[in-house]
């Protein structure tokens, strides 16, 4: 991992909105009409920033799980940053249920930070959203992590167009509270794209719980990959 200070840097600037700094009126108007408040905290903050102090300073004393989760069907392990009731998980849940897709920057520099820990060498493979999910977001959340992922980390190979999802009846994962539920749920969700799937990749989510998402992305991937290990920025397994 990078120094202290280099984090603490990194982290700044991605909190910084550059625009409002190059057009202050139109920050000082936002700040009397729509202040602006931490997604973590809820405090009120300056229009220019995107986390308070107190919760950047909170995520800086992160460092990923220093072990890996036992990986299913052809992944090897799981690599896992965080709990999912950590800060961070806090700031996936903002991202994915508040209006906040601009955190996706924080969480591209984690899921950067976990890959480098490991010192993975494979292609990044998103979990693809259902077509549902990303009508009603507006954006997929695994893909906006990986487009700034792209923008920021041009050393770290990202195959978004692998994947896609099948159209079947949506039902969000969240939502199904018995394990078999969600195993059966998202049974036969993806297709391989031919030709675009690399041989040594990185499958990626921002939460897991059952781990079901994953194994059954995996279990797709299968035939046309020589390996696989699964990156998640916060499970709940971590919690148990």
């Amino acid at each position: 991992m990078t120094s202290k200070t280099s984090r603490r840097d990194t982290l700044a600037t991605l909190n910084q909105r550059k625009w409002l700094r190059k057009v202050p009126l139109a920050g000082a108007f936002l700040n009397v009409f729509f202040p602006n408040m931490c997604p973590l905290c809820n405090h009120v903050i300056p229009g220019d920033t995107i986390l308070c102090s107190n919760c950047l300073e909170k995520l800086l004393l992160l460092s990923p799980f220093p072990a890996p989760l036992r990986g299913r069907e052809s992944m090897e392990k799981v690599h896992v940053y965080a709990s999912y009731d950590s800060i961070l998980g806090r700031l996936v849940r903002a991202y994915k249920f508040g209006p906040f897709p601009h955190v996706s920057r924080f969480l591209a520099f984690f899921a950067h930070e976990l890959y480098r820990f490991w010192l993975l060498d494979g292609w990044i493979v998103p979990v693809p959203p259902h077509p549902a999910s990303l009508r009603v977001r507006g954006f997929s959340n695994t893909g906006e992590i990986c487009t700034q992922i792209t923008r920021q980390y041009d050393s770290v190979p990202v195959a978004s167009g692998a994947v896609r999802r099948r159209h079947s009846r949506y039902v969000p994962q969240s939502t199904l509270q018995l394990m078999e539920d969600r195993q059966k749920n998202i049974r036969g969700a993806f297709q391989a794209l031919p030709g675009k799937v690399p041989q040594n990749v990185v499958l990626f989510d921002d939460v897991m719980t059952g781990g079901f998402t994953l194994s059954e992305l995996s279990k797709t991937l299968q035939p046309v990959t020589r390996k696989q290990v699964g990156l998640v920025l916060v499970s709940g397994q971590l919690d148990q």
